[in-house]
């Protein structure tokens, strides 16, 4: 799966943080987007697929997992024991999301953290609209809850002009004013207020 979904996730950041994302032939499908560098790259981090030097886009055989992994968990019996935890398998592993080849955790500023997560929620909206006629029952919603205000003016345009493409969006925000003017006419506003849901006539805005 995060193999499946790097290329998407690199191709959604640079749409929403980069200076590239303006490009419009960025604009283009998920099938017809071609190879693209990214600085944001996601990898799947195992003790088993390091210790088998399995290189990142890649699977080793079922039956080279299986055993590496049986040999791991021998070598650390005494240790698991001691400790009262299991310290190999795969609920030890996790994902690893870089930034220009950097950990995200730790190096990653506060608006990169928040590029790379919207690029993550598009990325992984994108991998299921490519899947959709084999694994699916129809374009996926997809769910943006606030996330405009934590976007520059720049950046909600752009992910306005990205979201239109989409068959159905529900965007939820507290503040007016973050809805980018590249969702003019697209949207049905629909006001929240004290538990009552009302339409609004027009965007009103």
């Amino acid at each position: 799966m995060v193999n499946r979904l790097r290329p998407h996730l690199g191709y959604s950041y640079l749409r929403v943080a980069t200076d590239e994302g303006a490009d419009p032939a960025l604009d283009l499908p998920p099938d017809q987007r071609g190879e693209g560098s990214s600085p944001a790259d996601i990898l799947y981090r195992s003790d088993v697929l390091d210790a088998l030097g399995a290189l990142p886009g890649t699977l080793p055989s079922t039956r080279e997992i299986h055993d590496q992994l049986l040999e791991m968990l021998a070598d650390r019996h005494d240790e698991e024991i001691d400790r009262g935890a299991t310290l190999t398998g795969p609920h030890r592993d996790d994902m690893e999301i870089r930034l220009h080849d950097f950990p995200a955790k730790g190096y990653a500023s506060h608006g990169e953290s928040w590029s790379l997560a919207l690029a993550l929620r598009l990325a992984s909206y994108d991998l299921l609209r490519l899947e959709e006629g084999d694994l699916g029952d129809g374009e996926p919603i997809l769910i943006l809850d606030d996330v405009f205000s934590e976007l520059d003016a720049h950046r909600r345009e752009r992910l306005g002009r990205i979201v239109t493409g989409a068959s159905q969006v529900l965007i939820t925000t507290a503040n007016d004013t973050d809805i980018p003017d590249s969702l003019d006419g697209e949207i049905h506003v629909v006001e929240v207020s004290l538990g009552e849901a009302a339409p609004r006539e027009g965007r009103g805005l």
